[in-house]
């Protein structure tokens, strides 16, 4: 809902923001630290939730927050999967560029599936 939102939203500022953000994560692989990775994922996404424009989902996020870091850090941690992320934010940044919540929606919930896959294989 936060990334169809946004597209509804975004200005070419908020674009920027977020090409930055994800390249500092693109920077921060070679250096292989998982926290510093999934801090700067936790503030990628937060990013597109205060493109949102809804008071009620940044505060959702931020009660939210603690409890998916420690999955966040662990999907992080997993070298093969810190590529994946820039690519697929990078689709997320697309989809934003053009406004398509379509796109959107299918590449945000792609987004979600992988991690979430990650995450039940490792239990």
């Amino acid at each position: 809902l936060a990334c169809q939102l946004a597209c509804r939203h975004a200005t070419p500022e908020d674009i920027v923001i977020l090409e930055s953000i994800n390249q500092e994560i693109a920077d921060a692989i070679p250096e292989g630290n998982a926290e510093q990775i999934a801090n700067l994922d936790v503030k990628f996404h937060n990013e597109i939730c205060r493109m949102s424009n809804n008071s009620r989902l940044v505060t959702a996020l931020r009660g939210l927050k603690e409890h998916v870091f420690r999955y966040r850090l662990e999907y992080i941690s997993d070298l093969k999967n810190k590529n994946i992320i820039i690519e697929e934010h990078s689709k997320i940044i697309e989809d934003l560029k053009t406004g398509n919540e379509k796109a959107i929606k299918k590449d945000i919930d792609r987004h979600v599936e992988t991690q979430e896959k990650f995450i039940l294989s490792s239990l």
